[in-house]
C-alpha cells in the first residue's frame, strides 16, 4: 500500500505542476520569445537607421568641404579683384593728390 500511496501523491503533485506551473511557464516563454523577436526587429531597424545616418553624414561632409573650397575660391577672387582695383585707382589717387586745389 505504501507504494500505491506514493504513486497517488506523485500523480497529484504532477497534476498540480501541469495545471498550475506549466501554463505560467509556457506564457512566460511565449512572452520572452515575443520580446526577443521585437528586440531583433528593433536591432534591424536601428542598424538600417545607422547606415542611413552614416550616408547622410558622408554626404553632408562632402557638401561642407565643397562649400569651403568655393568660399576659399571666392575669397581669393575677391583678393585679386581688390589688388587690381588698387592698381587701377593708385595712379588716379596720385594724380588727384598732385592737382592744385581749385579756388
Amino acid at each position: 500500500m505504501d507504494t500505491r500511496r506514493q504513486v497517488e501523491e506523485w500523480l497529484q503533485h504532477s497534476r498540480r505542476i501541469v495545471e498550475d506551473v506549466l501554463p505560467g511557464l509556457l506564457d512566460e516563454r511565449d512572452e520572452l520569445m515575443r520580446r526577443a523577436l521585437n528586440a531583433e526587429d528593433e536591432v534591424t531597424r536601428l542598424t538600417e537607421r545607422a547606415a542611413t545616418l552614416r550616408d547622410e553624414l558622408a554626404r553632408s561632409k562632402s557638401e561642407h568641404e565643397a562649400l569651403l573650397r568655393r568660399h576659399t575660391e571666392i575669397a581669393e577672387s575677391m583678393g585679386h579683384a581688390m589688388a587690381q582695383l588698387t592698381q587701377v585707382f593708385e595712379p588716379m589717387k596720385r594724380m588727384l593728390g598732385e592737382a592744385p586745389p581749385s579756388s
